[in-house]
């Protein structure tokens, strides 16, 4: 790349010693602009970059009633295109083809610094939400093959509804500093779901983090939402959703990590005399690096919603990195309350 640059450059010096020593006339630098344009056009490919990664999982389930189920499926399927016409402004395009054609995030970038994580950072688009140590992590980067279910519960879904991706405005601090901040506003109730026909829907979260010390960071997440009464158009009935979370990280030596992160929050139906529907729960998580390849990990979580009892599951996992671009996983799951089994899953994740 840097040596197109130069090219670049020396050809423009040259087209310019050329057209000046000619002379300098109106058709002559109508000439040049014309060839510069040309030029800027042609490095414009170069900062289009298009990445993505695929993962396959193998599912054998079973609880105590003894029903079993097991097969492969493709877990996600993502393709992920980065344009960066300048150094202040990038667009980010994510699709999961996994289960059709979804779309995670389209949005528009500005960053004065040249990077979110040196300055302040403006987004409008289709964004995640940003919310929690888990839900705010990449894909690749877990050490799990889910988030916990008070995570996918309480910050991914909305009775049931995505909101994990909305279309909005999203606003961060620079987040290598010890202390920052993240906000965002959306006004649609997820990745699928437009603001049409009446359909109400407003999702605001605000994140702050911290480095404490070397070794202990955390966060603090705050999300309100309100909408139609199950996501229908023209319903009278609204309901409002609060979340809020605390979560930490400790590394308790160069290859022993600890994570644990707890999420509470209330659902309530604008109707007099509507009960107010709570929800909490944590997890805590111990990962162990043997090498740059191989690492462990266990995690047990715990979630309660009103009326019912806890949903507990302990994760017990391997993951070994074949090189860069290929990672094998296994983990053993158990359940216990609410749904009691057991799960084996076996993935793979092949990025490019």
């Amino acid at each position: 790349m840097k040596v197109k640059k130069i090219l670049n450059v020396i050809t423009l010096i040259a087209v310019s010693a050329v057209i000046f020593a000619q002379g300098s006339t109106a058709e002559q630098t109508a000439s040049l602009e014309e060839r510069v344009e040309k030029l800027e056009k042609a490095s414009m490919a170069e900062y289009i970059t298009f990445s993505g990664f695929g993962q396959v999982q193998f599912l054998n389930s079973s609880n105590e009633s003894g029903a079993e189920k097991e097969g492969f499926n493709i877990r996600r399927m993502r393709l992920k295109m980065v344009a960066v016409p300048n150094k202040e402004t990038s667009v980010v395009y994510q699709v999961d083809l996994a289960n059709g054609f979804t779309t995670l995030d389209a949005y528009a970038q500005y960053a004065p610094s040249g990077s979110e994580k040196t300055g302040y950072a403006v987004r409008i688009g289709q964004i995640g939400i940003p919310f929690g140590y888990q839900q705010t992590r990449s894909t690749t980067a877990k050490e799990n093959p889910d988030n916990a279910n008070v995570v996918v519960n309480l910050t991914e879904n909305l009775n049931g509804n995505v909101i994990s991706n909305s279309p909005g405005v999203y606003f961060s601090t620079a987040s290598n500093n010890t202390y920052s901040v993240e906000a965002s506003v959306s006004g649609a109730a997820g990745r699928n779901k437009v603001n049409t026909n009446g359909n109400k829907a407003l999702v605001g979260t605000v994140r702050g983090k911290g480095k404490f010390t070397d070794k202990l960071t955390g966060g603090v997440s705050l999300m309100y939402s309100k909408q139609n009464k199950d996501f229908v158009p023209f319903n009278a009935i609204d309901t409002t959703y609060l979340r809020y979370g605390i979560d930490a990280q400790y590394k308790i030596a160069d290859n022993l990590n600890f994570m644990a992160e707890y999420i509470a929050g209330t659902d309530k139906d604008s109707v007099d005399g509507a009960q107010t529907i709570n929800h909490n729960g944590y997890y805590g998580q111990a990962v162990y690096n043997f090498n740059d390849k191989t690492q462990s990990m266990v995690m047990y979580d715990s979630y309660k919603v009103t009326g019912t009892e806890s949903l507990n599951t302990l994760t017990v996992g391997g993951i070994y990195k074949l090189n860069k671009n290929w990672t094998l996983r296994l983990f053993g799951k158990n359940k216990s309350g609410a749904a009691d089994g057991n799960d084996i899953i076996f993935d793979t994740i092949i990025s490019f």
